[in-house]
């Protein structure tokens, strides 16, 4: 994880792989939930690469986002090494 600021305000950057995913709808499906989480700034996610990419500030946390991508059906893998 890393931490950062960005327009004076201090924000967190995280990568993390969803093995999962298989087609572009789930891509979208996971990032449109975790887009909705509040203090989340930014969501991509690849298909190929099933590596999903968060920036998020308060009143977001690391565990809100987790808890969303489990609650539509996924489980995201530690990014150590991606």
């Amino acid at each position: 994880m890393w931490h950062c600021v960005k327009g004076g305000y201090p924000m967190e950057i995280k990568n993390s792989q969803i093995p999962a995913v298989h087609s572009e709808t789930e891509v979208s499906k996971i990032v449109t939930a975790i887009r909705a989480v509040p203090g989340v700034i930014q969501i991509t996610g690849d298909r190929t690469t099933k590596i999903f990419i968060v920036e998020w500030k308060d009143p977001a946390t690391w565990d809100d986002i987790k808890h969303t991508v489990e609650h539509v059906g996924y489980t995201l893998q530690d990014s150590e090494g991606y």
